[in-house]
């Protein structure tokens, strides 16, 4: 029996337009329409989750502020509560606040409320119904909705194919009314020419321009072109520091980037265990996009240079959701996981590869033939 797939570790350099921007400061509340329906009075947000003993001070006051009808205050509650911005996460509890806030006029609680639909966040997904919440605050000219919209219409989640032109339209009129993260979507869309003329130094231009006001994609896809040298003199050290702001921002990907510098020794010296650290730290990213792909990262260094990072369990789940989420990689580390088991899961490796193949991996191609070839 073939026993052994060789692990293929590569770069993952992960260059994505960000969808989740903060909800910004206090929303000028408006009549806002949502599915048709004026929004209603704030008294008619009905009962609110109780207080958390957990919380910190401020939110047991936002909570009262909110109770009293200030929107903004459900907002900012809802928001944290969301993230986990202040070591509370309740996802349900989030949901209802930033309901009331949207439904009594607040573009910010609309913006995050679309926010959860968009992330399946205390709900199922349903992009349209976030699409729908993101046009009516950006109507209104909340920037930051405008982005997350932009966003959508970039992935074709509006109209079933993307639609660049769009995305491009909406992230400059972000980007135009302070938005860093609709600089950094457009920035994006220039460097690959979607739905613009391409144009590698206005994508670096706006991409440092974000990255100044924190924006994190920003300052991980700036990273990728230092440590390329691919529009900037290749530096090492100032990649390093970029991959780590953003990486302290909860940019999976650029976790990713980050722990890979220390991976293979660029710019620092090459230790594993460091960037299986900051792998953990990617890995419990709140923002989902890439965290997948970045988990299996994690359990592919784990396993190559037998870390005690992750239990079995973790590993196999971490290689399983990277697979599905097109990290072919991972799909190869878990087949010949499969092969090399007792007894060896051949055709649950086959499977594997097959899905990797299908994701472009010679490699894979080359071992599922092999694995044919022995009956």
């Amino acid at each position: 029996m073939y026993a052994e797939c060789r692990k293929l570790l590569v770069c993952l350099l992960v260059v994505s337009a960000s969808g989740c921007g903060a909800h910004g400061g206090k929303a000028a509340a408006k009549d806002v329409v949502v599915d048709g329906v004026v929004a209603a009075e704030a008294s008619s947000c009905g009962r609110l989750p109780p207080k958390s003993d957990g919380w910190k001070a401020w939110m047991k006051s936002a909570h009262d502020r909110c109770e009293n009808g200030f929107r903004s205050a459900c907002t900012d509650l809802g928001w944290t509560l969301k993230t986990g911005e202040d070591g509370s996460t309740d996802h349900s509890a989030a949901l209802q606040f930033l309901e009331c806030a949207c439904s009594s006029g607040s573009d910010a609680g609309c913006n995050g409320l679309g926010t959860m639909f968009d992330h399946g966040h205390g709900t199922p997904v349903d992009e349209p119904r976030a699409a729908a919440l993101y046009q009516t605050a950006c109507g209104h000219g909340y920037a930051t909705a405008c982005t997350n919209l932009g966003v959508l219409y970039e992935l074709g989640s509006v109209t079933g194919t993307p639609d660049y032109a769009k995305a491009a339209s909406l992230f400059d009129k972000a980007c135009n009314e302070g938005d860093e993260s609709g600089c950094s979507g457009l920035a994006y869309l220039y460097e690959m020419g979607r739905g613009v003329q391409k144009d590698r130094a206005r994508a670096l231009e706006l991409y440092e321009a974000a990255c100044k006001k924190d924006e994190e994609t920003a300052c991980s896809n700036l990273g990728v072109a230092y440590e390329k040298g691919d529009g900037r003199p290749q530096d090492y050290a100032r990649a390093l520091e970029l991959y780590e702001k953003a990486c302290s921002r909860s940019h999976a990907g650029a976790c990713a980037n980050y722990a890979l510098m220390y991976l293979y020794g660029r710019g620092v010296q090459k230790s594993p265990e460091r960037a299986a650290e900051i792998l953990q730290v990617g890995c419990s990213a709140w923002v989902t996009r890439d965290r997948a792909q970045t988990c299996g990262l994690l359990a592919e260094v784990v396993l190559e240079h037998k870390l005690p990072h992750l239990s079995d369990e973790q590993v196999e789940s971490y290689l399983q959701d990277s697979c599905r989420a097109g990290r072919a990689t991972s799909c190869n580390t878990l087949a010949q996981k499969c092969l090399t088991s007792a007894p060896p899961r051949v055709d649950d490796a086959k499977a594997l590869l097959k899905a990797s193949c299908e994701m472009g991996s010679a490699q894979a191609c080359e071992v599922r033939k092999k694995l044919d070839d022995l009956k």
